[in-house]
């Protein structure tokens, strides 16, 4: 592995958005390297830092409610790492260094969407320390007996360990970072699914500068975590808009194309679809994230959120709605009926199988395959209210 394929957490080298999609997609990995002052820097920070103890920490895990997503736990491991890199404690390279054992090996800590505020921070840590519960292979284990799996020695909970890691919600900047690395990727796909249509061209520059103003406060989130913690929610509010935005775009759009001859796909043998149906399917996904952002349409302090659920885990649900909604415009782009983009680049049919073969291509990524999985499932279940077969 090449210097370029690493990330390293250091002290003054802030973790940012790109980093993090990078790791998250196996691109690059992710490592702990002490710069040469990290000790002049733990002696300093003794002298300045509030501290919070194991017990304290164990008390906050009054988590309950939902279980929170894999996807948005191994962000929450990421965090935390950077965390504790830019925060130097006495055993904090064994800390980072478990941390980063448990995103290699897929060893997600059970947390849940609802408790106090610091209660899915406390459900994240306390499993690196041998203690609450992970999932591991799909097995919800106590955390030792995995720390026991992999023969690891127990990491003790340090003394200077930054009392500040209780006022930030992890739980909510992972889900803020998770849902603008997903979006960002969704439109990518969908700059290839819609290439040359003028009606995607024509909104293009404001879903470009509303990605760029969030990316960028963002970006300040994750490095300066203590500081931005009370605009987390707004920022979510923000992407919360931006998501369904871009949902309702697309939407939209198939609402406007008519065909008077139905086209069938099939799903598999003897079960065939009516593609003219599933516009139908679209209009009540745009609904849904209506409902979900009025529900969370008043920011909330976090310092007065107390036995809630996290208000950012609204903004995963918007993303799933989008990501069936981007999973349909699929299956219907690429209905036989369907005009191919009218640019210089899809004049003749050889070029239009080119962009199919380009489409298709973008499918078999783990993550739009999974989506498209996901939304035929979803099809089914909806079959009997929407009509959809033959």
């Amino acid at each position: 592995m090449s210097s370029e394929d690493v990330v390293w957490l250091q002290l003054d080298k802030p973790l940012t958005v790109e980093a993090i999609q990078q790791i998250l997609g196996q691109l690059t990995t992710l490592r702990y390297q002490p710069n040469e002052s990290h000790f002049g820097n733990l002696e300093n920070a003794a002298s300045k830092k509030e501290f919070i103890s194991f017990a304290e920490i164990t008390d906050y895990a009054l988590g309950f409610g939902t279980e929170v997503p894999a996807e948005i736990t191994r962000v929450m491991l990421l965090l935390l790492a950077d965390f504790t890199a830019k925060h130097p404690v006495s055993n904090g390279a064994a800390i980072i260094n478990r941390i980063l054992e448990f995103y290699q090996f897929d060893v997600f800590p059970q947390v849940f969407t609802r408790g106090l505020f610091a209660s899915p921070t406390a459900h994240a840590l306390l499993p690196i320390f041998s203690q609450s519960k992970v999932y591991y292979q799909g097995y919800l284990l106590n955390a030792a007996d995995v720390h026991d799996i992999f023969s690891w020695q127990p990491v003790i909970w340090p003394a200077d360990f930054p009392a500040s890691v209780q006022h930030i919600s992890y739980l909510d900047l992972a889900v803020l970072v998770y849902t603008f690395i997903q979006f960002k990727q969704i439109r990518q796909y969908t700059q290839t699914l819609f290439a040359g249509n003028d009606y995607f061209l024509s909104a293009e520059e404001f879903f470009e500068e509303q990605t760029n103003n969030l990316a960028t406060q963002i970006q300040a989130a994750i490095a300066l975590p203590e500081e931005h913690t009370t605009y987390v929610s707004g920022l979510g509010m923000q992407l919360n808009k931006l998501l369904a935005k871009f949902g309702e775009h697309i939407s939209d759009y198939f609402a406007e194309q008519g065909s008077s001859s139905p086209d069938y796909l099939i799903i598999k043998e003897n079960f065939k679809i009516n593609l003219n149906l599933l516009p139908g399917l679209l209009k009540p996904l745009t609904q849904k994230n209506l409902v979900l952002i009025e529900e969370n349409s008043q920011p909330t302090l976090n310092s007065s959120f107390v036995f809630g659920s996290a208000p950012l885990m609204q903004t995963y649900a918007i993303l799933k709605n989008l990501e069936q909604t981007v999973a349909l415009a699929t299956l219907l782009q690429l209905k036989p009926s369907q005009k191919k983009p009218e640019s210089e680049n899809f004049k003749n049919s050889s070029l239009a199988n080119t962009y199919l073969n380009q489409v298709i291509s973008v499918l078999k990524e783990a993550n739009f395959a999974d989506i498209i999985r996901q939304t035929v499932t979803f099809m089914y279940a909806t079959c009997k209210t929407y009509n959809l077969v033959a």
